[in-house]
């Protein structure tokens, strides 16, 4: 491998956590309503629990929307957590988790289990949370305060060899070819599958010898994913993979993420796109201002309430 490559592209990982934990701060310091810190960050009924209980700990009450998320009050205290959510092995597990950014909280007492196995849509409007939240799990980003544990073990070394992070932003050197980028996740990643890249890049019709500055937004996203999904990974983070390609092209992407997955593997979709995702998933968490306000099966909610994924979202969500 090419030493300049190899130096060039090392420097990735460091440049790109810099970069995205500023635009985080810029973007959340630029909020419209800012939560003031010195309002209580979490009234939330785990919280005289142990790390260890929380898988086991849902409130015993179904499926609930009170109103309109920006106008209800109770959504920022009372996380809605069905008994019903499988619990049999946690791939990842939350526990009371809190990031600020100065003296702002974006994400406040957050939390949530996760099965192996499981697609889950973390779904919620622009500055909810989400991107936070995903970085911390990926160990890009460091919690306030709270734990975070992925097959059992705290957010590290070894749990960095289980996720793969799909970013919002594509990251790569715009002066390098997809093959270089191939070659790239080669050497850096144990798991990583060549074959299985370059046959998600062919079915995309990605021409491998193009560099990455030429490609358009929607096809250096697609590079991205299909790095991304090549990996053997526990638990896959997809921060907004369908929100810069045409509709055409997003289901393919989501059979893509569906077909490549290890059975045992978990996934965590973030979009607001629901119409889109909302077939493939199995369980939703809808997340608002940095809390949960419900954690529910897909099919539990549609039957409960007769009501599409989507329409659930627009109704909680609604301005």
């Amino acid at each position: 491998m090419d030493t300049n490559v190899n130096n060039t592209e090392n420097s990735i990982d460091e440049s790109v956590v810099a970069k995205t934990e500023q635009i985080i701060e810029n973007d959340i310091s630029k909020s419209e309503n800012p939560v003031p810190i010195s309002e209580p960050e979490t009234d939330n009924i785990y919280s005289d629990l142990s790390f260890s209980d929380i898988q086991n700990s849902a409130p015993a009450h179904p499926y609930s929307i009170p109103g309109n998320a920006r106008q209800n009050e109770d959504m920022q205290t009372r996380p809605t957590v069905n008994a019903d959510i499988d619990k049999s092995f946690p791939v990842l597990q939350c526990f009371n988790l809190i990031k600020r950014y100065s003296n702002i909280p974006a994400v406040k007492g957050v939390n949530f289990t996760v099965t192996e196995g499981k697609i889950l849509g973390l779904l919620g409007p622009n500055g909810s949370g989400k991107t936070t939240l995903l970085k911390m799990i990926a160990g890009l980003l460091t919690p306030t305060s709270g734990e975070i544990s992925v097959c059992g073990l705290p957010v590290g070394t070894e749990t960095k060899k289980m996720v793969s992070y799909l970013p919002e932003r594509t990251y790569f050197n715009e002066n390098r070819s997809t093959n270089d980028v191939i070659k790239y996740f080669k050497d850096f990643y144990a798991d990583f599958s060549e074959s299985r890249a370059r046959s998600i890049l062919e079915d995309l019709s990605i021409d491998l010898n193009a560099k990455i500055r030429t490609l358009s937004k929607g096809n250096k996203e697609k590079v991205q994913l299909a790095m991304v999904m090549s990996r053997e990974a526990k638990l896959y983070l997809l921060d907004e993979p369908i929100a810069g390609v045409d509709p055409a092209t997003r289901d393919y992407i989501l059979r893509t993420v569906i077909t490549n997955k290890p059975e045992d593997s978990t996934v965590i979709i973030s979009t607001h796109l629901i119409r889109d995702v909302e077939d493939f998933l199995d369980e939703f968490i809808f997340l608002t201002s940095g809390n949960i306000y419900s954690y529910d099966s897909v099919e539990r909610a549609r039957n409960q309430t007769g009501r599409t994924l989507d329409e659930l979202f627009r109704e909680v969500f609604r301005c």
